[in-house]
């Protein structure tokens, strides 16, 4: 009997014109003109019932403000919502929890608000008047795409080498081709030396790189589908990570694309996980 159900129109003109005269007003008037304030802390490489366990603490001591979980593949969003008397109340309250929600996440949270994962990235690189540039085996041209959309990405993005076959490898980026019959287009040797041949070519300050076996084919019992190689190369050298990921051949690109991006996230903002 407490409850107040609205259902609206897809179409967004009618539904933010409903929203706006019919919805808010009912709303403030069912909460007596309460004044509510909520943000969302983005983060990425934590499952949601970590999520829920590390911040368990904080919402049991702060009943004054609700805390909501929504996965968004791959990362998982944390929404906290104030609901005070006046708008001084309802900040200071949000404010206080979303400063302990972020102290026990640590690097886990990389923005908020609707910020992307890749722009969240590519404004530490503008920032330092840097630039990217990618190259890309399974992903095929995914975080090219994750990066450019991000409007403004021209300052700093330089563009991608999408190398799906060996031979494009060779010409393109300068791989020996002895390096991969020796060890295989997804290994560590090749990867590290696909960033280094970007980074070269391209002349940007970082170059990432990524092959592996998106499936559903492909697999064998040393390199099963979801074995993908990342690399980082730049000022400081080149680092490689292999990963281990699950999931359809979407799920896999897209968990390859975001890899590549915390590797240049990590060498941007060294930062504390949990």
């Amino acid at each position: 009997d407490r409850c107040l159900f609205f259902f609206l129109p897809g179409v967004p003109r009618e539904h933010h014109r409903i929203v706006d005269e019919l919805v808010i007003p009912r709303l403030l008037e069912a909460t007596g003109n309460a004044v509510l304030r909520s943000r969302i802390l983005q983060c990425y490489g934590v499952t949601e019932s970590r999520l829920d366990d590390l911040v368990s603490p904080v919402r049991e001591a702060h009943p004054e403000v609700r805390f909501g979980f929504r996965t968004k593949y791959p990362e998982n969003h944390l929404s906290l919502s104030a609901l005070a008397p006046d708008a001084s109340t309802a900040e200071a309250n949000l404010s206080r929890v979303e400063r302990m929600c972020r102290e026990v996440l640590g690097s886990f949270v990389y923005g908020q608000d609707g910020m992307t994962f890749a722009q969240t990235v590519g404004e530490e690189v503008a920032r330092r008047g840097q630039t990217i540039c990618c190259a890309e085996s399974c992903t095929g041209g995914l975080l090219a795409q994750l990066l450019t959309e991000v409007g403004g990405s021209s300052r700093w993005m330089l563009g991608a080498f999408v190398t799906y076959s060996n031979g494009l490898k060779e010409s393109a980026l300068g791989i020996p081709r002895e390096l991969l019959q020796q060890h295989g287009a997804v290994s560590e040797p090749v990867v590290r030396a696909m960033a280094e041949g970007a980074r070269q070519r391209s002349g940007g300050t970082w170059s990432t790189a990524i092959t592996g076996i998106a499936g559903p084919d492909g697999g064998t019992p040393d390199k099963p589908v979801g074995t993908v190689w990342l690399a980082l190369s730049g000022p400081p050298g080149t680092t490689a990570r292999l990963a281990k990921y699950r999931g359809d051949r979407g799920q896999v690109r897209l968990q390859s694309a975001y890899g590549a991006l915390q590797l240049l996230r990590e060498a941007l903002v060294p930062g504390r996980a949990p």
